[in-house]
């Protein structure tokens, strides 16, 4: 079984077509085809069913996909990592990071990357579910998990410190309204929060571990962070958010942290990448310069 004839097919399934898949790779369609009839009758099995206007995989395909992806990634690694012995980090590198941290940070740190290891090829991925990093071929994840890993099996972790989850307001909204000492007080104000937060804010108090539970009336619900945070910044009233994605807000005045001692929750920020690839030097490279980016973060505590 040749691997350029599996890679072939796996790029069929990833693509959805023949001709999607010698796109990616850079052929004709006329060798994806060939070396699909090739692993065909070498496996006497058909992979893929072809109408004039659909191509679908096979039950046996799908299982063939699910067993041999991993096994080729892990070639393609191995393969990776002898020619990066000795040498600087180079090669492609998929990272996968929540959305909100991407718009916010993960350029940056991408940039610090490319310059740091100009032979590497970084390939970003913003997605706010939890990656399967085997199945969907990622090098590096940062995750923000407010509960502990549950698939890590498979996988190693470097814990890189704990993210505050605030309330912020702009200071022309504060001027106008009742002044805000007590987490008991914010039923009076006009309160801006996440749909999967609920109308019920538990807070807990830094210094004293003391919580308070307030049930508020929401002037904006959203599924998205930015859209809370820029109705904020024009004075609609207080919302919830990771500190980070404020932090620029705050410096430039148009937003101040309301209730400082006070927090929704800590979210703990993660890197994890495949304990079968813990000695790529492209990971290693990624995971270091990761762990001081981050750690140069105000908002980022415990790291």
């Amino acid at each position: 079984m040749r691997t350029e004839d599996l890679e072939a097919f796996f790029a069929i399934v990833e693509q959805g077509s023949l001709t999607a898949a010698a796109r990616q790779l850079g052929v004709p369609k006329s060798t994806i085809s060939r070396r699909l009839s090739r692993l065909e009758e070498e496996l006497a099995m058909q992979l893929v069913l072809r109408t004039p206007r659909s191509t679908q995989i096979s039950d046996l395909g799908r299982q063939l996909y699910r067993s041999g992806q991993p096994l080729l990634a892990d070639l393609d690694e191995i393969a990776r990592e002898l020619r990066d012995q000795g040498g600087e980090p180079v090669g492609p590198l998929r990272v996968s990071a929540p959305e909100d941290l991407t718009t916010a940070l993960m350029g940056r740190l991408c940039g610090r990357v490319l310059l740091r290891y100009p032979g590497l090829e970084v390939r970003m991925f913003a997605a706010n579910h939890a990656v399967d990093l085997l199945a969907d071929g990622i090098d590096v994840a940062v995750r923000i998990h407010l509960t502990p890993l549950a698939d890590v099996h498979s996988l190693k972790v470097r814990r890189l410190g704990e993210v505050d989850i605030g309330l912020f307001a702009a200071p022309r909204y504060l001027e106008e309204h009742p002044r805000l000492r007590r987490p008991e007080q914010l039923p009076r104000h006009r309160c801006l929060t996440m749909a999967s937060l609920g109308p019920t804010w538990s807070l807990r108090e830094a210094r004293s571990d003391r919580e308070a539970a307030v049930r508020v009336t929401p002037a904006m619900l959203s599924n998205d962070h930015h859209a809370l945070r820029d109705a904020a910044c024009e004075g609609a009233g207080i919302t919830v958010a990771p500190a980070f994605l404020c932090a620029e807000a705050v410096a430039a005045g148009r937003l101040v942290r309301v209730l400082p001692r006070w927090s929704i929750g800590t979210a703990t920020l993660s890197l994890l990448w495949p304990a079968t690839r813990l000695r790529s030097p492209r990971i290693r490279a990624f995971v270091e310069l990761a762990a001081e980016f981050f750690a140069e973060e105000e908002w980022v505590r415990g790291g």
